[in-house]
């Protein structure tokens, strides 16, 4: 397999999710019969432009959805860390906000290991898992931990709406970094 046909690679992911995106790969291959170059030409093919549009032609059209969906579209079109650094650019567009998010990612880098990684909506910090994420909102920034939102009463459930991984049960909009956001960051990193 190359190395463009292989976006589990990339060093915005934990060894674990390498393994797991490798693993969807090799499944999706053995399942299917068909090579991960003939799932990355047909999904080059695809005539839709958006991933969103592109995860639904590829159910529509063969049966394939969820992770191995984006296992093969990730293939197909592998982001680059020019891609990383627009996607950055375009969130984080308020200094204010990005001041705050800097800080909140500056706390969350814990060890070695953790790994920032940039999505189109959000900024995540990940170890074996991820248990941080950081988003723009109006009034700060939106803080996503991997905590029992009853840890801590400045934390609230995060809403099925809010557009973050699902093990992010904790959310709070912050304005400044604090030595209780500071704990409660340890104790999603030390959980993870």
């Amino acid at each position: 397999m190359t190395e463009n046909a292989a976006p589990w690679l990339s060093e915005q992911m934990t060894p674990r999710q390498r393994k797991t995106f490798a693993t969807c790969a090799a499944n999706l291959v053995a399942e299917s019969g068909r090579s991960m170059a003939d799932w990355i030409a047909l999904a080059r093919a695809c005539p839709c432009e958006t991933e969103k549009d592109r995860l639904a032609w590829l159910e529509a059209s063969y049966g394939l959805r969820g992770m191995r969906a984006h296992v093969v579209l990730g293939a197909a079109f592998p982001a680059s860390a020019e891609n990383a650094d627009d996607l950055a650019a375009a969130l984080w567009k308020n200094p204010a906000q990005k001041a705050l998010a800097d800080a909140l990612i500056a706390a969350g880098q814990l060890s070695d290991d953790v790994i920032v990684a940039q999505r189109k909506g959000y900024t995540s910090l990940s170890s074996k898992v991820q248990f941080m994420a950081v988003r723009p909102v109006r009034g700060g920034v939106r803080l996503g931990l991997a905590l029992d939102p009853a840890v801590s009463a400045r934390l609230e459930p995060r809403p099925k709406s809010e557009p973050l991984q699902d093990r992010l049960k904790a959310v709070v909009t912050v304005s400044e970094l604090d030595e209780v956001l500071r704990g409660l960051i340890a104790q999603a990193w030390e959980k993870g």
